[in-house]
């Protein structure tokens, strides 16, 4: 709830219900019994961003009617809205698998947020070294992480975690 952020809604299992509120969040969605496009569950126009991570067909389009006026669609899925969008609504894609070397400032950006302390992650539920990567995506891609699947890598020329911050990235400071 920082960042000048009203109300945070997400959608979750309930078993990962009180983790998500944890994180900020005020009102949560079992997408196991509701479908957060129902206008019962989210009346249309009354959003003003809906961040995508999981990029089921027809996202976009369905996130594209819960925006408000001056809206912002955001998903990491590369599931965009079809076409003209109504008036002063945006949308983009961010880091996804796809775009990763083109994002090279923004995930420096989030580097520097994290190293401050205004970003950070409270369970990694997985940490992988850079030689492993193949199964840290299939971690991902199973659909049950709570928390977030780390990879860590180590380079002479841009170390992304110095070995004293490994552990802290165990317990979920990162």
């Amino acid at each position: 709830q920082d960042w000048w952020v009203g109300r945070v809604i997400t959608t979750t299992s309930a078993a990962n219900a009180a983790y998500c509120r944890g994180l900020g969040a005020n009102h949560t969605i079992d997408y196991r019994h509701q479908d957060w496009w129902d206008t019962s569950v989210i009346p249309d126009a009354s959003i003003d961003i809906v961040y995508d991570t999981v990029g089921q067909a027809g996202t976009g389009d369905r996130a594209v009617a819960k925006l408000r006026d001056n809206g912002k669609y955001v998903t990491i899925t590369g599931q965009l809205a079809t076409p003209p969008l109504p008036r002063g609504i945006s949308q983009t894609m961010f880091i996804n698998s796809d775009t990763n070397q083109g994002s090279a400032l923004l995930m420096d950006a989030l580097a520097e947020l994290v190293a401050s302390g205004s970003l950070r992650m409270h369970h990694i539920d997985s940490t992988f070294p850079l030689a492993r990567v193949a199964e840290a995506m299939d971690r991902s891609k199973t659909g049950h992480v709570v928390g977030k699947v780390s990879v860590i890598i180590h380079t002479p020329e841009r170390p992304l975690f110095e070995a004293r911050h490994l552990e802290d990235v165990r317990r979920g400071m990162y």
